[in-house]
């Protein structure tokens, strides 16, 4: 699952680097997006099944300036409540 996070993570880093100032959507299996947010919360990868990420839930990720897991198994029904725009102090 390492391998996964690497190669998932440079994929997020690359797509971050291509639009600083956007909003974008990246769509995978579950055991993918799991190992993700396990890793951009801190938590060994160990415990990501402690994670419920249900099918067509949203889970949000702010990657700069640090790593911020803002939404996990958020459900669609509701997607235009979630405020994801970047702040700039």
């Amino acid at each position: 699952m390492d391998e996964v996070v690497a190669r998932a993570g440079a994929e997020l880093a690359r797509i971050a680097s291509e639009y600083p100032a956007g909003l974008v959507a990246a769509v995978s299996h579950g055991d993918v997006i799991r190992a993700l947010l396990a890793h951009y919360a801190g938590m060994p990868l160990d415990l990501m099944l402690r994670l419920e990420v249900a099918p067509a839930s949203v889970s949000a990720v702010r990657l700069a300036p640090e790593p911020l897991v803002m939404a996990v198994n958020w459900r669609t029904d509701g997607i235009g409540s979630l405020d994801l725009r970047i702040r700039r102090s």
